[in-house]
Formats: structure tokens, sequence, C-alpha cells
């Protein structure tokens, strides 16, 4: 059973996040299955509508024994899924738009449920006081909940101005920076391979559309006395 709850979270944010069903989308790529570190991508979706450029993504998170044990023993673990419209013209690349949204995985042993908090801004050690919370009875749960993102806008029609091909980076990654510091240097020790998950990805999104030039307009007759 879920329990959820909202604070000052951005309409658009909590529409996307969390969200089971992926809309079918006119543009884009899907992506096969590719297993990298953990994480393991299912789909990742771009597609252009009036306001911009959203995304739809649908991976799936298997967390080591150590990430787990860490979790159980009440350890918060932090994601972060980010989103890059690159416009590449010639040998030059230029980031256009960056949209980051931000996860914090936590056990809370009282209540033996997960919760799983998100947010468009960096979350707190704690228990965050804005953003989307949701409680899961199983890990399992919480993390199919987290790799679920759709209709994520991650770019406004305002930023992609200018010619040139279009591409979007996707990187989604556990933050091993919010560690407790003890835990950073095992992280980051032998056997830190249990610490990376992080899966990076590509796709184009062909050429910019040329912006429309405005019909031209015939003179108006000179004024009859």
């Amino acid at each position: 059973m879920k329990k959820t709850s909202t604070a000052r979270l951005p309409r658009a944010l909590a529409a996307c996040v969390l969200s089971a069903a992926l809309a079918a989308l006119p543009c884009g790529a899907a992506v096969a299955a590719d297993a990298a570190a953990g994480v393991q991508l299912h789909q990742l979706q771009a597609a252009r509508d009036a306001d911009g450029i959203v995304l739809d993504v649908h991976l799936s998170l298997v967390l080591p024994e150590v990430v787990q044990d860490a979790l159980r023993r009440g350890v918060p673990v932090f994601f972060e899924a980010e989103a890059e419209v690159l416009r590449r013209r010639y040998w030059l690349t230029q980031r256009q738009a960056r949209s980051r949204i931000y996860m914090r995985l936590a056990y809370q042993a009282l209540t033996r449920h997960w919760r799983l908090a998100v947010a468009p801004h960096p979350l707190g050690d704690v228990q965050p006081a804005a953003g989307l919370a949701q409680s899961f009875d199983t890990l399992h749960e919480a993390l199919a909940a987290a790799g679920h993102i759709a209709r994520w806008q991650v770019a406004s029609e305002a930023q992609l101005a200018g010619s040139g091909r279009q591409a979007l980076r996707f990187t989604f990654r556990l933050d091993t920076s919010r560690l407790p510091q003890a835990m950073q240097i095992g992280a980051m020790g032998p056997g830190a391979s249990g610490w990376i998950l992080e899966l990076k990805r590509e796709i184009s999104l062909g050429r910019a559309p040329k912006p429309e030039t405005p019909p031209a307009t015939a003179p108006l007759p000179p004024a009859q006395p």
C-alpha cells in the first residue's frame, strides 16, 4: 500500500515523476535494455511540443548488497537524474538547457516503510520539508517508482533557439558525495564498485527547426485626398 504527500512541489514535476504510465510520443528514440552498473535502461524518449522538450524515462534499479545494507541501517541514499540539451554546429558543442531531478531514498525502521522523496532541488539529509514524498511497503516498489519519470520538461521553447543539430544527454547516478564521510572513504576505496551506479546515454533530436519567417506584407496604397 502506498501513501503519498506533497508540499510546495511544482505541478509539472509532480505530474512527471512517480508516474507508472508512459505516454507514446511522436518523436524521440526508444532505447533497448542495456544493463550498466545496476541500472538497466528500458526507454529514453524525447518529444518537442509547444512548451519545449519533454522526456520520458523508464529504467530498472538493482542496488548492490552494500547499498541495501546501508539503507537498512538507516543511511539514506541519494540519486540524481540529469538531462542536457546540446546543440552541435560544425565543431562546436553548446549546452542549450539542463534540468535535474533529485531523489532521496530512506528506510523507516519504525514503520518498516521505504520513503522516496523527489524534488527539483537538492534534498537534505533529514525528511525534506518540500517536495513529493511517497511511502512503499517494499524496496522493489520504491525503486520501481524512482525509475519512472514521465513528461519531464527538460527545456523550454525559449532555450532552444538557434540552428544546428540537437542531442539530448541523459545521466542517472547514485550520489556518493552525500554519504556520511566515513562511508565515502569506503565507497572510493577497495570494493568501491558496489557503490558505483551510473548510466549515461545520448540520443539525437535531429536538426533544430528554422524560425518561421513572417509573411511579407504589401505596402498600403497612398491615402486618397
